[in-house]
């Protein structure tokens, strides 16, 4: 049965080869001979290569190599689900470009930070009144509405202060925050000399007195924020307690920046993993001409493993080729082996605060602006090598999705901009682990900037997330809808994940203030009311492949139009909906005859069926054409990994991919979960008339104003030709997991 196999079974049965075809699982078919190419007879040699037409003499053994169709590891697609698969090369929006604040600038070499840091760095001892130099946000100003945590512990008394005792000026003070993993609870420390009412949970106390010494010398701020030391741990009540934790976000981010206290944390950690982070820190930190301090040398002699620092820092990467960019970013994931990478908490922390600097018990730092900096360059160069045509583009792309720098850099990036939505998050946290599930809600909590729901610390962690799911409907966020799957009520999508999509980002932008605002309404109701959302009307859906191996949607697909039969037409808006150039090539026939062939349309069929391009391509015999399709067919690859990312988290045996050709949009690619009629629409968030955006919902429209969802649109550039009202009613329940009612607010249905 399907729910049997496992990922790699399920993906090698979807996109089997040749030469393991069977029966029982139908393959991808190549197209029909197209009129006037070339057809060689096949031979029989045991690769089952097709014969070289006789009048092209076969070419040398080079050449051979240079045409190869380069075949895809299923290893890049495996892990995909835990993966953030929102790399886009097309992206050029300064929403994406551009690097959050704390990162675009290079890391602060003042003279006096520098001496202070190499001092403390070298060992040297620091009396206990000493307040080094502020490392961060030196022309720090209170935004409007700024307060400061209800409690906060000050370094020069050494003791735990309720900021509501203090003056009016001195509540508009500064002060950093201290991230670090709580790791194993090995002591309950007495809190009486901290100033702190109950026990303090912290591994051991010297842990504790080593962070404070640390930020006191390295930071420069006299109040910081810690969670063991500020966040009272016995609230007399869960409400209390919640309604603290729900502050994190604001302490962070009103925070001048956050001070990371990176170590091992867990008894249990891999005994070689102190080396593979303390070396890679100190190679990255070489790569921008600083020592294991994160302090500027005059000279680099260089990294390990023969990856030599480019000459060139900022947005240049001429210099950083494919193997280069390779090395660099699985020099970042070897860092991320630290458990302060790994955590749920840690993530909010590395994203919120305007800037963080990571130390380690062994004094080797790193700020945030370097390690965002590398991964920045990388991805630039992951561009460079896509627009090349580059296959290894892919393989950079695949370490990037599973770096969590990369992650937090995109996070960060969306933070910026205030548009952060529910499956950014929601996607972020599956590969992160938590001590208690329910820390999946409340630990990212801050990254939300909108109304977060009153939690009770005791509720199931699905439920949590379902809660939070329903406070961004209530608040009109459409892209809480944009997802895949056949779930009754949210609240099961994390037993079984449905699958949103964190690489885009739905609706208006909420920065700058002259941007678009959304106009329509969104309520739970028995399903979800919506009024005076945008709408485009579908014209018409091709079937391009089909996961389903029975049933109607596997029906529907037999009627469609085989991939090599159909016109010119639909071949260039396959080339659109991939992202790929409309361009054509005059391809010379045996009889002679002249025909137009899209490499865009051959390109983005064949990253779905790769195992057929030798060929398919073979049988059209032109070597021009075949190595523009194989320039173009890393992009196309591109948008395959992120229709097996959402295929990856639902029961993907029940879907198809299509094109969808739009009233008055591009055309894009689908996923549907059962066959399209003509009463298809796709529905947009009210701001996509003016401005179009990426996403949409696909409903079929029902009588009486309802819809019907059959799944999504993946387009970057949708626009709603209309407004429209109505109900999208649920699917059939689960036994056990009822759907929320609310009332009405009195919707029309238009």
């Amino acid at each position: 049965m399907a729910g049997q196999l496992g990922i790699k079974d399920r993906l090698r049965r979807i996109f089997k080869t040749p030469e393991h075809k069977s029966e029982s699982q139908p393959q991808p078919q190549p197209p029909p001979q197209p009129e006037g190419s070339v057809q060689g007879p096949v031979n029989n040699t045991p690769d089952g290569a097709p014969n070289s037409n006789p009048s092209n003499a076969k070419p040398p053994q080079a050449d051979e190599e240079e045409d190869r169709f380069p075949e895809v590891s299923l290893v890049l697609i495996t892990n995909y689900p835990e993966h953030w698969c929102c790399f886009d090369h097309t992206d050029d929006d300064d929403r994406t470009a551009s690097l959050a604040p704390g990162v675009n600038s290079p890391p602060p070499h003042d003279k006096l930070i520098s001496e202070t840091r190499r001092k403390w760095a070298s060992g040297t001892l620091f009396p206990p009144e000493f307040l080094g130099p502020k490392i961060f946000a030196p022309d720090w100003k209170p935004d409007a509405g700024y307060s400061l945590p209800t409690f906060l512990y000050d370094i020069v008394t050494r003791r735990v202060i309720e900021t509501s005792t203090l003056s009016k000026l001195a509540k508009e003070t500064r002060y950093a925050t201290i991230s670090h993993v709580w790791g194993d609870h090995g002591i309950e420390l007495d809190g009486t000399p901290y100033g702190v009412p109950g026990p303090i949970p912290i591994r051991y106390e010297e842990k504790l007195i080593r962070m404070l010494e640390a930020a006191r010398v390295l930071v420069g701020e006299r109040y910081v924020w810690m969670d063991i030391l500020c966040l009272e741990q016995y609230y007399p009540s869960p409400h209390e307690r919640q309604a603290e934790v729900a502050e994190m976000g604001r302490y962070f981010r009103n925070a001048t920046g956050c001070f990371v206290w990176m170590d091992d944390a867990f008894e249990n950690c891999d005994e070689d993993w102190p080396k593979d982070v303390l070396d890679s820190l100190e190679d990255i930190n070489a790569f921008f001409r600083m020592d294991r301090h994160g302090l500027s040398m005059n000279s680099v002699s260089g990294a390990a493993d023969g990856l030599v620092p480019s000459a060139v820092i900022g947005n240049t990467t001429d210099e950083m080729r494919g193997p280069e960019a390779l090395g660099w970013i699985r020099k970042v994931r070897k860092v991320e082996r630290a458990p302060w990478f790994r955590r749920v908490w840690t993530l909010q922390e590395a994203v919120v605060p305007k800037d963080f600097m990571i130390c380690t018990p062994e004094r080797y730092m790193i700020s945030c602006s370097t390690l965002c900096r590398l991964v920045g360059l990388v991805e630039a160069t992951a561009r460079r090598l896509l627009s090349d045509g580059a296959m290894e583009s892919i393989e950079v792309i695949h370490e990037l999705h599973g770096s969590e720098v990369y992650k937090i850099l995109k996070l960060r990036q969306l933070y910026q901009n205030d548009e952060v939505g529910f499956w950014h998050i929601a996607q972020a946290v599956r590969s992160r682990s938590c001590t208690v599930e329910n820390d999946r809600a409340m630990g990212v909590s801050g990254m939300l900037q909108r109304t977060w729901p009153i939690l009770d610390h005791r509720m199931e962690s699905g439920r949590m997330l379902g809660e939070t799911w329903e406070q961004a409907l209530l608040e009109s966020d459409f892209s809480a809808l944009i997802y895949l799957g056949e779930r009754s009520s949210v609240y099961s999508m994390f037993a079984d994940p449905l699958a949103g999509m964190p690489f885009i980002s739905v609706g208006a932008r909420r920065k700058p203030d002259t941007a678009p605002k959304e106009t329509h309404r969104l309520e739970l109701v028995d399903g979800v009311a919506m009024k005076d959302v945008g709408c485009d009307r579908v014209r018409n859906v091709t079937g391009v492949m089909c996961t389903a191996l029975e049933g109607a949607l596997k029906e529907w697909m037999m009627t469609q139009t085989p991939f090599g039969e159909m016109d010119m037409e639909t071949h260039l808006q396959l080339a659109t909906a991939w992202g790929l150039p409309k361009h054509t090539q005059n391809i010379k026939g045996k009889n002679g005859n002249m025909k137009d062939f899209s490499p865009g349309a051959y390109a983005a069929f064949l990253s779905l069926a790769p195992s057929w391009a030798t060929h398919i391509l073979g049988r059209l015999g032109d070597k021009e054409f075949s190595r523009d399709v194989k320039r173009l067919f890393p992009q196309a690859i591109l948008q395959r990994l992120r229709i097996l990312q959402l295929l990856l988290g639902v029961n993907q045996d029940k879907h198809a991919v299509v094109l969808l050709q739009m009233a008055n949009s591009e055309p894009q690619v689908g996923l549907i979960s059962e066959p399209p009629d003509d009463t298809v629409v796709a529905l947009t968030p009210s701001s996509y008339h003016n401005q179009p955006g990426p996403g949409c919902l696909l409903v079929k429209v029902l009588e009486d104003g309802v819809f019907h969802k059959i799944g999504i649109g993946l387009g970057k550039a949708v626009r709603a030709h209309s407004f429209v009202s109505g109900q999208i009613i649920p699917p059939p329940r689960i036994p056990g997991l009822p759907w929320v009612y609310v009332p009405s607010f009195g919707l029309t249905q238009e």
